[in-house]
């Protein structure tokens, strides 16, 4: 007994026995499939592949697995991409008769990043989030998970960058802003990892508060660095 299939496309016929052979669906279709036996055909069956919605696949650029994404700066964004799949977790393919439904993307903590209805993800504020994909208010999707991380690019000193300090012993204040790549600032906490250094701590001493204390000791000059 041997099998022949009208489209080898739809379907794969693998031959078990003299009498029996294993189906395996590849693409959305209909074929038939024909039993012969000694080169006459016996028999057919009609064989439909239509694969039905049963959730959606999240991921990003470079991440088609949907592993953490980190962001490094406030206001990055990122799209997210949700694709169908079906109770195997086969991606759809073309020829289903009845269309996925449309994701609608929730953030289950908004306060760190946000996401739009076209699935394009914002970072907000330092922390842990994720995006998840539901169906008519049902979770249709595992969570793809979000880190927010400021990295700092640069540290400016406010104020004017030269300045007097009148007497021996008397004080100024400077404060300092530390931006990411996308020039947002940092938070509080992250700023009291700030080290100052006096060039020349003859001349004036420093605290490592920030605003930072400056207290004269001699005439001269010299840079403060943060």
């Amino acid at each position: 007994l041997d099998w022949s299939w009208a489209n080898p496309a739809i379907p794969t016929v693998t031959k078990l026995t003299d009498s029996t052979a294993r189906i395996t669906s590849d693409s959305n279709g209909v074929t038939y499939i024909r039993a012969l036996f000694d080169s006459v055909y016996t028999d057919s069956i009609r064989v439909t592949v239509d694969q039905k919605f049963a959730k959606f696949r999240l991921s990003t650029p470079g991440n088609p697995t949907g592993a953490a994404v980190s962001f490094a700066s406030l206001t990055d964004t990122i799209m997210v991409t949700a694709t169908a799949m079906d109770a195997n977790n086969q991606d759809f393919r073309p020829g289903v008769t009845t269309p996925p439904p449309a994701p609608t993307f929730v953030a289950s903590n908004s306060g760190v990043v946000n996401v739009n209805a076209a699935g394009r993800v914002r970072a907000d504020a330092n922390g842990d989030g994720a995006i998840i994909a539901n169906v008519a208010g049902v979770p249709k999707s595992d969570s793809l998970r979000f880190n927010v991380l400021q990295v700092a690019n640069s540290i400016l000193i406010s104020g004017v960058r030269t300045d007097t300090i009148a007497s021996i012993g008397a004080t100024t204040t400077k404060s300092v802003t530390v931006l990411d790549a996308k020039n947002q600032g940092f938070v509080t906490k992250a700023l009291e990892q700030i080290t100052w250094l006096s060039r020349n701590q003859s001349k004036f001493e420093v605290n490592t508060a920030n605003p930072v204390l400056l207290t004269a000791r001699d005439t001269g000059s010299a840079y403060l660095v943060a």
